[in-house]
């Protein structure tokens, strides 16, 4: 083992990243994303038709909620502030059903 540390993100550029993410949140609806009514995240967490059905097939075949999606967006809509995307793509909406399977086996 080498006395290296690893490479990778530091403390302070995560933070600039979660800051940078936590602004724009407030700045769409005035509020965090975990606060989002279901209304506002009709609005706010919009995915593609394609995404929507293999979520939803994904949703059945796990016998999940409602809840469980609106959950699922909510993450997903995170994920995509944290990398500056302008919308939910198909790579966020799959580390947040990552995300969600390790609530379910844990």
């Amino acid at each position: 083992m080498s006395n290296r540390p690893a490479a990778g993100e530091s403390s302070a550029s995560v933070g600039e990243r979660v800051t940078a993410a936590r602004d724009q949140q407030l700045a769409r609806e005035g509020k965090i994303n975990a606060h989002l009514n279901n209304r506002e995240i009709r609005k706010w967490c919009d995915i593609a038709k394609d995404d929507e059905e293999r979520l939803e097939t994904i949703l059945n075949q796990l016998g999940l909620s409602v809840r469980a999606w609106q959950r699922i967006l909510r993450v997903a809509c995170i994920i995509a502030d944290l990398t500056g995307a302008e919308s939910i793509g198909r790579m966020h909406l799959q580390e947040a059903m990552g995300y969600r399977t390790i609530d379910l086996i844990g």
